[in-house]
């Protein structure tokens, strides 16, 4: 993939890794209102809840206190005899308007000169002379009502009513001082919480702007630098995913460059070398036709080897592109295999290798014809270019329910431990002289790995410097789609 490391900063920067500023912003704002939202609410409901309970208890003593002042008052009353000839200085004894109602349900007495002589009757009057006294606080004009029968013994009928009014509107002013109170509280600790609520807020975000900041460094190509955040479990699950990310990152642009290096390397070479035997052709205007032969001959090889070159190239970027655009069809494997051999014969004959297939069972599965063909004649082609003489290739072929394998085995050079995941590199080669003699790339085993990738399949490589090499292929019988995997899933 020679634009990997660029495709996944891309990817990094426009899809679910973005941490975007704006988002950091509505983080930040959203901890701000629910850190202020559950600070301030439950004040302001607790000052109303403890005001309109301060106030109740309030009135409740009050009417308390005012119901003992009207039994004296009544029995005041009722000492004096005569409910028309009360004496102002009793009424004004008490801080309320009291009226006093004889059995003619006239105003007998008012003590604020008012109502004096007219009728008053009400439900609260009638029940009072049947003996059914009320207490009763009115909200709207913050008064305490007093409505008792007047009877000089608890066997007789009432003589009369008394109808006491108490204002208690100085405990709505302290009520309305406590609320006062209460919100100027509330302003203070308001502050506090915001202040409060900032410093969270900020160091809620925090994290994800560290992490923002070392994403902005990866999309910039800076990928040495990992995010150390252990502040959340959520955050440092994120940084850690990032920076197994930007490690990955970091690899495929380091890969991305030595390609680079090497593609470069690999296609000057020939083109130096044409160089050096066309001055050697025109520096020499008497070179007999035979030299002229071998040196146009070694310049068609050079030209031959760029155009190898270019070609797998080509095939790698293709596929890179293309990596679901597969041609699948019902294929026999055992005549895929027969054709290769029988074009792979010419070169094992020349070299005097043995060549062995083995085909357990007739095998039909879903395969792009032409890619796997690729991917196994490059197997089958290096364990025959890269053997010994008089030596040995086997091949077999085998299946289960659900898989198909092929074994390719050789007798050759094979291959040190430490570079098993090397040689699936691009232009990379165990024995880089010997590459050259036979003609290779490089390419051809990435290029068959990603073929069999493609296939949903994977490939296994075992060898010993001296003692052969053996690769293990492994393809599913039945392609899946990678839309019908998903929605499999």
């Amino acid at each position: 993939m020679f634009i990997l490391s660029g495709e996944l900063v891309i990817i990094l920067r426009t899809n679910n890794f973005t941490i975007h500023n704006r988002y950091i912003k509505s983080m930040r704002f959203a901890v701000l209102l629910i850190l202020i939202v559950a600070g301030i609410i439950p004040l302001i409901l607790f000052n109303l809840v403890y005001v309109s309970s301060t106030k109740s208890q309030l009135i409740d003593k009050r009417i308390e206190l005012l119901s003992k002042q009207c039994t004296v008052l009544k029995n005041s009353i009722i000492s004096k005899g005569d409910v028309n000839n009360l004496d102002y200085e009793i009424t004004s004894l008490y801080d309320s308007r009291i009226v006093v109602i004889d059995k003619s349900y006239k105003v007998a007495w008012d003590s604020y000169q008012i109502d004096r002589s007219k009728y008053c009757i009400s439900k609260a009057v009638i029940n009072a002379f049947n003996g059914s006294d009320l207490k009763n606080y009115d909200s709207d004009y913050e008064l305490v009502e007093f409505v008792v029968g007047m009877t000089a013994s608890e066997e007789d009928k009432p003589s009369a009513v008394l109808y006491v009014t108490y204002s208690v509107k100085d405990i709505q002013t302290s009520v309305n001082q406590l609320m006062i109170n209460g919100n100027i509280m509330i302003s203070l600790f308001s502050v506090l919480i915001v202040i409060f609520a900032i410093i969270v807020a900020e160091r809620f975000v925090k994290p994800l702007k560290r992490i923002e900041d070392g994403i902005e460094l990866a999309t910039v190509g800076v990928f040495d630098r990992t995010i150390k955040e252990s502040s959340f479990s959520e955050t440092k699950n994120i940084a850690d995913a990032f920076n197994g990310l930007v490690a990955k990152l970091d690899e495929y642009e380091n890969s991305r460059q030595e390609f680079v290096s090497n593609v470069s390397h690999e296609l000057k070479t020939p083109i130096t070398s044409i160089k050096v035997l066309a001055d050697a052709i025109v520096s020499r205007e008497d070179a007999p036709v035979e030299l002229y032969k071998e040196f146009m001959s070694d310049i068609v090889s050079e030209i031959d080897r760029e155009n190898d070159i270019i070609n797998d190239l080509l095939t790698l970027v293709r596929m890179d592109r293309n990596a679901t655009a597969l041609n699948m069809e019902k294929v026999s494997i055992n005549d895929l295999i027969d054709l290769i051999l029988k074009r792979i014969h010419p070169i094992a004959e020349s070299k005097n290798i043995e060549v062995v297939y083995e085909s357990l069972r007739e095998v039909y599965a879903d395969v792009d014809e032409k890619k796997l063909t690729m991917a196994i004649t490059n197997l089958v082609e290096n364990a025959v270019k890269y053997n010994v003489d008089d030596g040995w290739v086997r091949i077999s072929l085998n299946s289960d329910s659900k898989y198909f394998y092929v074994r390719v085995e050789d007798s050759g050079i094979g291959i040190a431990k430490e570079d098993y995941d090397k040689i699936f590199e691009r232009f990379y080669r165990v024995d880089k002289a010997r590459s050259r003699e036979t003609g290779g790339t490089g390419l051809g085993l990435s290029i068959t790995k990603n073929i069999i990738l493609m296939h949903k399949g994977n490939i296994k490589v075992s060898s010993e410097e001296g003692h052969g090499t053996t690769f293990a292929v492994r393809i599913p019988l039945v392609y899946t789609p990678p839309e019908d995997a998903e929605r499999q899933k």
